[in-house]
């Protein structure tokens, strides 16, 4: 029968019921629901006031003189004390040495 249709010498083809091979595709697909939030955000701003004392020394000086009175070797007879509470002993005397008359 090839023959009566112009193709000569041709093979028997059997052909065979197709094979279905079946993907599966994945679409994606995204609903987005915005959804506003209020976030406050407050500012506190302190304020830092600092007294700061210096001290300058301010340096003075002040001199003073005393007078002190010694009699030493006084006339018998002739009443007073000396620094010491004793007539004739001297605070710039070591004990024991002779006081001379002057």
């Amino acid at each position: 029968m090839n023959e009566l249709l112009g193709f000569p010498n041709q093979p028997n083809v059997q052909v065979c019921p197709p094979i279905v091979n079946r993907q599966v595709v994945v679409c994606h697909r995204y609903n987005i629901i915005e959804q506003p939030h209020i976030c406050e955000i407050h500012t506190k701003i302190i304020n830092h006031t600092i007294k700061r004392n210096r001290f300058i020394p301010k340096f003075t000086c002040s001199e003073e003189n005393t007078f002190c009175e010694e009699n030493i070797g006084c006339c018998p007879g002739v009443g007073g004390f000396g620094p010491m509470g004793q007539v004739g002993e001297s605070p710039f005397e070591f004990p024991g040495a002779p006081v001379t008359p002057q």
